[in-house]
C-alpha cells in the first residue's frame, strides 16, 4: 500500500474531506470498472482513513440487503461482486461510492490514491519531462549521485515552500517502472481551512517520479503557474544536504509515456545504448561495439530476408540493403508497439556554410555564415517512423545524423558545427 503522508504545520492532512464535486466526479471517470473496484476495496482495508460514512437520512429505506452490507467486510464483498459482474457498468460503481458509502466527498488521501492508480494503469495520462540533478561547483558533476529517501525528501520540500504554498504530498511505488512517485497538491498560504476544501486545478497537482539510483528527475508538464514554478525551484535544494549542494538543469527530452522516460532516463542498460547501440544492451549480438560492420548487427532485424543477394531482383537487394542499414543506425530502438514512442524531436541546426561566389567557389576560405534551419517531427513515434523512411528509401540512413535515431536521447536540442548541444529551456 502506498505510504499515507503525515499531518503537521506544513502539509494539509490526509483527512482533509473534499466535498464531492464535477472534479471528483471526472477523477472517478478515469480508471476502469475493475481498477476503480479494486481502489474502493483499498480503501476499506485502511480503518483511518477509508472508513465509509454514515448513509443519508432515509436511504436505502426499500433496499434488503441494507442490514447486511454494515460491516467493512460484507462492503468489501460487495465491492469484489461488482468488480466480477460484468452486468455491473463502472456509472453504477462510482453511484455506489459517490450516493452510499462515501457520500460526504472524499478525503486527500483517497483523492491521491485515485490519481497515483491512474498513472499505475495507464503510463501516457501525463505527458513527462525530466531534469538532471547536478552538484555545484564540482567539474566531475556525473560522479555524484544525490541520495534519495522520499519521506525525507517531502519534509525537506515543505519546509522549503511553507512560507508561499500549503501543500499535501502522497508517496506511491511504481513497482513495474522502479519508480517513486510523489503527488503534490499545491494551495496558496491563505491561513483558512476551509480554503483547502476544495480540489486545485490541475496546473497545481504536480506528479514527480524518482527512478532508481539515477541523478534525474521526470515531472508532469503544465502550464505556467507561480506556485508550480516556486515548487519546481525547490526540487533541487529539497535534494541537497550540508556539503552537497544540487542543481536541477532540463535533459531536452519529453514523452507522453513514462515507460518511454524510464527507458531513456534511467539506471538500466538501455537508457546508456540508445540507437544502434540498443543491439548490446538488448544482449542481441555479443561482438564488439567498435565493430561497425551492418554484418554483425543484422542479428536484430525482425523479418530480414535470409536469401542470398545473388538470387534476388535489384529491387529486392536495394530494400534489403536499406534495412540492413536502418538496424545498423536503429538497432533494436524505433520500432512500432514498443511502448518507447516519442512524439516530437525539434532540433534547430546552426552549422557553419561555406559562402559561394557566383561560379560555385569559395571567395575567401575563411568567410563563412551560420543559417538557422529548425526540423520537426511529430507523430505516434517519431523514430519509427525515421525508421520507416530510411527502409523504403526516403533517407540515406548512412548520411543520416545520430541525433535522428535517438541516439543522443534527446528530442529538443540546438545542432551546431555538427555536435548537438542540449537546450537548458525553462520548464514551467
Amino acid at each position: 500500500m502506498p505510504k499515507q503522508s503525515s499531518a503537521n504545520d506544513r502539509s494539509l492532512s490526509d483527512a482533509q474531506l473534499i466535498p464531492h464535486s464535477s472534479n471528483i466526479q471526472k477523477l472517478l471517470l478515469k480508471p476502469s470498472k475493475t481498477t476503480l473496484c479494486e481502489i474502493a476495496i483499498d480503501w476499506l482495508d485502511n480503518s483511518q482513513l477509508g472508513t465509509p460514512h454514515p448513509p443519508p437520512e432515509g436511504f436505502g429505506d426499500d433496499d434488503e440487503d441494507r442490514a447486511g452490507e454494515q460491516s467493512v467486510e460484507d462492503l468489501k464483498g460487495v465491492y469484489e461482486k461488482m468488480k466480477a459482474a460484468s452486468s455491473v457498468t463502472r456509472k453504477a460503481v462510482i453511484e455506489r461510492i459517490v450516493e452510499r458509502d462515501w457520500n460526504q466527498g472524499l478525503n486527500l488521501w483517497q483523492i491521491a490514491q485515485l490519481e497515483c492508480r491512474c498513472i499505475a494503469d495507464n503510463a501516457i495520462v501525463h505527458k513527462w519531462t525530466a531534469g538532471r540533478l547536478l552538484l555545484q561547483g564540482l567539474a566531475d558533476s556525473e560522479a555524484a549521485l544525490p541520495r534519495f529517501q522520499a519521506s525525507s525528501f517531502v519534509y525537506n520540500l515543505q519546509t522549503i515552500i511553507k512560507p508561499m504554498i500549503r501543500s499535501h504530498c502522497h508517496i506511491f511505488k511504481y513497482t513495474e517502472l522502479s519508480l517513486v512517485i510523489i503527488r503534490i497538491q499545491l494551495h496558496e498560504a491563505a491561513g483558512d481551512v476551509q480554503a483547502y476544501a476544495e480540489l486545485p486545478p490541475s496546473k497545481r497537482v504536480i506528479f514527480c517520479a524518482f527512478p532508481e539510483n539515477t541523478p534525474f528527475i521526470f515531472w508532469n508538464t503544465g502550464v505556467k503557474d507561480p506556485l508550480r514554478a516556486i515548487l519546481l525551484d525547490s526540487l533541487a535544494p529539497a535534494m541537497s544536504r550540508p556539503g552537497q549542494r544540487f542543481e536541477l538543469k532540463s535533459t531536452s527530452l519529453t514523452a507522453k509515456s513514462l515507460s518511454t522516460m524510464v527507458h531513456m532516463r534511467s539506471s538500466t542498460r538501455s537508457s546508456h545504448a540508445l540507437g544502434a547501440w540498443s543491439l548490446y544492451a538488448d544482449d542481441k549480438i555479443d561482438k564488439s561495439p567498435l565493430d561497425s560492420g551492418f554484418d554483425a548487427m543484422s542479428g536484430g532485424n525482425e523479418g530480414e530476408d535470409k536469401e542470398s543477394e545473388d538470387t534476388m531482383a535489384e529491387a529486392e537487394r536495394a530494400r534489403s540493403k536499406r534495412r540492413k542499414i536502418a538496424g545498423g543506425r536503429f538497432g533494436t530502438s524505433g520500432v512500432d508497439g514498443d511502448g518507447r514512442g516519442i512524439e516530437k524531436l525539434e532540433v534547430t541546426i546552426r552549422d557553419k556554410m561555406p559562402v559561394l561566389s557566383g561560379e560555385g567557389e569559395a571567395e575567401d576560405g575563411n568567410r563563412s555564415f551560420r543559417p538557422t534551419v529548425t526540423v520537426t517531427f511529430e507523430g505516434s513515434h517519431v523514430f519509427a517512423g525515421i525508421r520507416k523512411m530510411v527502409e523504403v528509401g526516403l533517407i540515406d540512413g548512412l548520411a543520416m545524423p545520430s541525433w535522428m535515431t535517438g541516439e543522443d536521447g534527446v528530442n529538443v536540442a540546438v545542432v551546431k558545427d555538427r555536435s548537438v548541444l542540449k537546450r537548458a529551456d525553462r520548464w514551467y
